[in-house]
C-alpha cells in the first residue's frame, strides 16, 4: 500500500531537509502526486529509488558507513596562548627565534 506525504513530512520522516526530497524530484529520482492543492510523494517509492539509484543517500544510515568509530574527544582542550608560545621562544612557524634586546624587534609587531 502506498505511503503518500507531502515534501515537508516526507523529510521529517527521513530526518533530511524538504530541499533534498524537492531535488529528488526535480532530478527525476522519485515521482511527485498532486492531490487537489497538495503535492504528494509515495514514501514506499523513495525506498524503492535508495536501492536502485546509487546518486540518492539515504539521509536515516550513517554518513561514514556502520563501522565508523565515535571518539570521545578530550575533556579539557587546552587553549592557544601566544604569551607562552613567545616565553619559549617559539615562532608562529614553531621554529626559535632569538631576540637581544627589544631594538632588535622589526617594526610592525
Amino acid at each position: 500500500m502506498a505511503r503518500y506525504n507531502s515534501i515537508t513530512r516526507a523529510a521529517q520522516f527521513l530526518g533530511c531537509d524538504p530541499k533534498t526530497v524537492k531535488n529528488w524530484v526535480d532530478r527525476g529520482f522519485i515521482p511527485i502526486y498532486r492531490s487537489g492543492g497538495s503535492f504528494l510523494v509515495d514514501l514506499d517509492e523513495i525506498e524503492a529509488a535508495f536501492k536502485t539509484n546509487s546518486r540518492m543517500r539515504d539521509p536515516r544510515r550513517p554518513k561514514f558507513g556502520q563501522n565508523a568509530k565515535v571518539v570521545a574527544l578530550p575533556r579539557k582542550i587546552e587553549a592557544y596562548d601566544p604569551a607562552a608560545e613567545a616565553s619559549a621562544g617559539l615562532s608562529v612557524t614553531g621554529e626559535p627565534r632569538t631576540i637581544a634586546s627589544v631594538n632588535d624587534v622589526p617594526e610592525g609587531r
